[in-house]
């Protein structure tokens, strides 16, 4: 009897520990490629329980190697403890708060070129890198919510250097920001600024800014903050640039700006402010002969930036607003198996992040005779449960995209529902949204295998869409069956099957898809192409 307790209680325990949770901090990363493929979404992020190696029980899962030309991009997890694993989730160890850097390598294949998409938390700051050149071609800060467009067909590794610097308390920040180009490059330059009542004249690296080198040589776009520090006459700058400020802040205070073109002849300064910011760009001679009011969104252009290289931008704030929810929509992933939630808020205040609620446990839908479709809280209670956190953009003065992808739910019917939490502890509920999941599939399909070509096994998925007698076959180039893969009756649902060809040859070979539907009704058969390169 006690050793049946001991074998329980390990059972249990491993239940308990091997269940997938929620990492302490996700950021979320998202590729788009060209000619309308689908976007890839990654996360990366920080959990005290995470390791260098695969850590299934954060949702890390290893993935095949990345085909040939097409679209495709992962994370290799570090060298050489993990023999190059890649993943779309790589979370590191890091105990909240935590400061310190964190570098992911992203290895992507895209036909043309690819974006990625990136919505760093406060506190947490980033810069892209290429790696066949270590920064040379590509080296991109990154903060906030914004896009890297890689146009080079010949960069195909990124390293992505998150910096972290989270202070035991959460800073309260007022956030908007310009854009700088030159007409001159396809991405210009996204500069940040606002308030904060922890922020100086220095550099404040747990508000993101970080030192930048001095001025590139001419012939090379750049813009950039100077720092106020000695009245703007010290050698300190930064993409971004907090002030200091007790919120709300009614007041006046000013950035400079500085920036050279890439052998252009202009440079552009763009803003879209809200209601409660606004400003004038002044040049640093007496401010008469540039003096451009900034309010709304609009833009100015320096038409000789090599004799005006520096303005002075100065900013008006009249308060700022609590959050404001002004979307709240959920979708269902089919191929992922999972539904997405997705929010904007117009302005925030003192926003610590958002809980999501669900409802404890999916009902099914009515499948067979005498079955029953229950209803939401029948026989199980209306209580709601807590399946994750996002964080927060503290208090930003512009729209801010959140998105949470439930990855635990089956056929049935769900709700959800936000709980906004401030600094303070006080929060507010959001509206209740209703999904209806049905992952039953609607047709016969056979997937084309993955990967393919392929060395030395790949995987075939498949879907019925009622109980069916099924068969796949595998021939060689001359029509005759090498191996039988699946001979039976299988009920409806998505199904995969590996076939490993380390026995065979390099070549082409097919698959053949054969079902009959257990009430004779519905026959399908199809043929799919397999390549096999050793």
């Amino acid at each position: 009897m006690k050793y049946l307790i001991l074998v329980l209680s390990l059972v249990f325990s491993c239940y308990s520990y091997c269940q997938t949770q929620i990492p302490d901090l996700i950021i979320p990363i998202k590729f788009t490629f060209q000619l309308g493929a689908p976007p890839l979404y990654m996360q990366v992020g920080l959990d005290s329980t995470a390791t260098d190696c695969l850590d299934p029980h954060l949702g890390e899962q290893e993935l095949p190697p990345i085909p040939p030309p097409g679209w495709e991009a992962a994370i290799k997890l570090p060298y050489p403890q993990c023999q190059g694993i890649l993943v779309h989730k790589d979370f590191r160890f890091g105990e909240q708060p935590y400061t310190g850097s964190r570098t992911h390598l992203f290895l992507f294949r895209a036909d043309l070129g690819v974006t990625i998409h990136w919505d760093l938390p406060n506190g947490v700051t980033g810069l892209l890198q290429d790696v066949l050149t270590g920064g040379g071609v590509i080296n991109y800060p990154i903060a906030g919510q914004d896009s890297f467009y890689v146009q080079y067909p010949f960069i195909d590794k990124l390293n992505l250097i998150i910096y972290y610097s989270n202070p035991p308390e959460p800073p309260v920040q007022v956030l908007s920001h310009i854009t700088v180009t030159d007409g001159q490059i396809l991405i210009p330059r996204k500069l940040y600024f606002g308030l904060d009542s922890t922020a100086t004249d220095s550099i404040d690296t747990h508000l993101g800014e970080s030192a930048l080198p001095p001025f590139p040589p001419p012939g090379a776009f750049e813009a950039r903050y100077i720092l106020p520090e000695n009245n703007f006459s010290g050698s300190l700058s930064s993409y971004s640039d907090f002030r200091y400020a007790d919120l709300p802040f009614t007041g006046q205070k000013e950035w400079r700006l500085a920036y050279q073109t890439e052998y252009g002849n202009t440079i552009t300064i763009i803003w879209n402010f809200p209601p409660f910011i606004t400003g004038v760009l002044k040049d640093l001679i007496n401010g008469t002969i540039i003096n451009v009011s900034m309010a709304d969104s609009g833009s100015y252009t320096v038409s000789n930036p090599y004799v005006y290289n520096q303005l002075r931008m100065i900013i008006d704030f009249d308060n700022a607003v609590p959050v404001e929810l002004i979307s709240f929509t959920a979708s269902v992933l089919q191929n992922e198996k999972a539904v997405q939630l997705n929010w904007v808020t117009a302005t925030e205040i003192n926003n610590s992040g958002f809980e999501i609620h669900r409802k404890p446990h999916p009902h099914p839908f009515s499948e067979g005779e005498g079955s029953k479709a229950l209803s939401f809280g029948e026989g199980l209670g209306e209580a709601w449960e807590t399946i994750g956190f996002v964080p927060g953009f503290g208090t930003t003065t512009e729209p801010k995209s959140y998105s949470f992808v439930d990855e635990n739910v089956t056929t049935g019917n769900y709700k959800y529902r936000l709980k906004q939490i401030d600094f303070d502890g006080s929060f507010t509920y959001s509206n209740e949204l209703e999904v209806q999941v049905n992952f039953t599939p609607k047709e016969f399909v056979i997937y084309q295998n993955y990967p393919n070509p392929f060395n030395p096994s790949t995987t075939i998925k498949y879907s019925l869409p009622v109980e069916s007698m099924v068969r796949i076959n595998i021939y060689n180039a001359l029509g005759e069956v090498i191996e039988d893969l699946v001979s039976k009756v299988q009920g409806s649902g998505n199904y995969e099957v590996t076939w490993n060809a380390q026995n065979y040859s390099s070549g082409i070979y097919y698959y053949s898809f054969e079902v009959n539907s257990a009430d004779g009704s519905q026959f399908h058969r199809e043929m799919k192409k397999i390549v096999y390169l050793k």
